[in-house]
């Protein structure tokens, strides 16, 4: 398995459990500079205030992984 293959199934991982919680991802390529992934409620207007996590990084495995992290802090603050 190739390290681009290993990313491709990790992100789908990623990307496959978010679904199941009831969020949509998008991912943006900026040049060599980074990725910014995006998490939107399915269903919402995705619009940069409907947006539910947010991550910037260097890869987009790593971009998609920080705004995850951010959903699900989101999530827990809203539980308490």
């Amino acid at each position: 398995m190739t390290s681009g293959s290993r990313f491709a199934n990790s992100g789908e991982t990623a990307k496959d459990g978010m679904a199941r919680q009831g969020y949509d991802l998008q991912l943006t390529r900026y040049d060599e500079k980074g990725w910014r992934a995006t998490f939107y409620t399915t269903g919402m207007e995705h619009s940069p205030t409907s947006a539910t996590g947010t991550g910037w990084e260097r890869t987009p495995w790593h971009a998609t992984q920080r705004a995850a992290w951010e959903v699900l802090r989101r999530m827990e603050k809203d539980i308490q």
